[in-house]
């Protein structure tokens, strides 16, 4: 079957292009020779623009070239393909082909295309429901919670107030326990609420620059004279949203003085560079964490020291959930007793330019 003789016969012509699945023919040198318009529709593109492409320019995937595709089909005849049109959508499908021979000579393949649903993005899809469900939920919860606690907190400081004469030390210290439970209990549901925020609400991409960003922290967080903050002196300038790459920051400067106990305690901050991507480089030589511990730290309401009483365990999860909104990574090194180095990779399609 050639295609001089879909171009010379009409019927077989109409048949081909009426198909409601793609086809296409490929020579022995596996360049397209006849495409009809259901495939080039699935590729968003035109007929024209596959004829004497190569196959694997359509039949591939990122791991499986055209030859493996066939090969592993022999084998699963129903197997799903991911496929990528020319407008980088992905689709799947399932591919059928037969090699094609004359006189026991190879001359191609004929290739038929079906288009199924992909149930890939159907998960996705229904993850990201359900990921709005819960986000909905904690904001939610988180918000209507806060109320009662705060008149907790106040009643608590009204008898102190109106009954500091009446309550011995004894008295005076159950209130001050139930103030601090109050207070951090109120501290747990306001990280849910931030939490909950983080992809919610998207401010408008701004110029940012890095080292005002720290400067800002500097001040928020009124960092102890003996604490040394050296910040690398060319930081760049990004465009994205100021108040989540202000909470990037803030997070992971706060923790960095919480959990260090030397008695000259630092922090090195600084940015790298690279063909792709750049690095912000958080190193500082606190108290360290314990190699059993690396995983339980990036999970929400989890400290180091889970008896700290500044620290509710929740910098370390927002700044890795802000991180992943932009499509970068966090990752964390750390030795005992000597510091820890929290490095991340961001695009840099970020970078202000």
């Amino acid at each position: 079957m050639h295609s001089s003789f879909y171009e010379n016969n009409m019927d077989y012509k109409s048949i081909v292009n009426d198909l409601p699945t793609g086809l296409l023919i490929s020579d022995v040198n596996h360049k397209i020779i006849l495409a009809n318009p259901k495939i080039a529709q699935l590729f968003c593109c035109t007929v024209n623009d596959m004829l004497q492409q190569n196959i694997n320019e359509y039949i591939s995937t990122p791991s499986h070239n055209f030859a493996n595709i066939m090969a592993i089909n022999e084998k699963e005849p129903n197997k799903e393909w991911q496929l990528t049109s020319s407008t980088n959508e992905i689709f799947a499908a399932t591919i059928s082909g037969k090699a094609q021979y004359k006189k026991e000579q190879f001359t191609g393949y004929i290739i038929n295309i079906q288009k199924v649903p992909n149930k890939y993005l159907l998960i996705n899809q229904k993850y990201q429901e359900l990921q709005k469900e819960l986000d909905d939920f904690s904001y939610i919860i988180s918000h209507d919670l806060k109320a009662p606690l705060r008149a907790v907190i106040t009643l608590s400081e009204w008898i102190c107030q109106d009954y500091e004469a009446q309550l011995d030390d004894m008295g005076k210290m159950q209130l001050q326990l139930l103030n601090d439970r109050v207070r951090k209990m109120h501290d747990l549901i306001d990280g849910v609420l931030q939490y909950s925020r983080i992809g919610r609400w998207i401010n408008p991409s701004t110029v940012i620059d890095l080292s005002q960003i720290i400067d800002k922290v500097k001040k928020e967080l009124a960092i102890p004279e003996n604490f040394t903050l050296v910040v690398k002196s060319d930081m760049p300038q990004l465009f994205a949203d100021e108040q989540r790459i202000y909470e990037i920051f803030f997070h992971l400067v706060s923790n960095a003085i919480k959990h260090n106990d030397k008695k000259e305690p630092r922090l090195y901050i600084s940015c790298e560079k690279q063909a792709n991507s750049f690095y912000l480089i958080f190193d500082d030589n606190g108290y360290g964490i314990e190699e059993r511990h690396l995983d339980r730290i990036f999970k929400i309401f989890q400290s180091i020291k889970n008896d700290d009483k500044n620290s509710v365990g929740l910098g370390l999860t927002l700044a890795t959930k802000i991180v992943k909104m932009y499509n970068g990574k966090l990752q964390l090194s750390s030795v005992p007793q000597k510091g820890t180095i929290i490095t991340i990779e961001l695009p840099n399609k970020l970078l202000q330019v």
